[in-house]
C-alpha cells in the first residue's frame, strides 16, 4: 500500500503513533487486538522504535508499526 506524502499540515503538528497489532484474535477481549503504545514527534525515532519493538517481541504473535497523524491540542 502506498503512503500519503509526509507534507506539513498548515494547522496541526505531525506526530507518529506506534501501534501494536495482535495477530491472534481474542474472543473474550476483542478490543485488545489493537493498541497505541506511544506517540513520538519524530518519524525517524518512530521507525527506530518500531524496529526495536519488533525485534524484542519477535515470536509473541504481535507486530508493531507506526503511522503519521496530527496533534490536536
Amino acid at each position: 500500500m502506498e503512503q500519503a506524502p509526509n507534507k506539513p499540515h498548515s494547522k496541526y503538528e505531525h506526530v507518529y503513533p506506534i501501534v501494536r497489532i495482535h495477530i491472534s484474535f481474542d474472543q473474550i477481549y476483542p478490543t485488545n487486538i489493537l493498541a497505541v503504545i506511544k506517540v513520538l514527534t519524530s518519524e525517524d525515532a518512530a521507525e527506530a522504535e518500531v524496529s526495536r519493538l519488533n525485534q524484542v517481541n519477535a515470536g509473541k504473535s504481535c507486530t508493531y508499526l507506526y503511522c503519521i497523524s496530527r496533534l490536536v491540542e
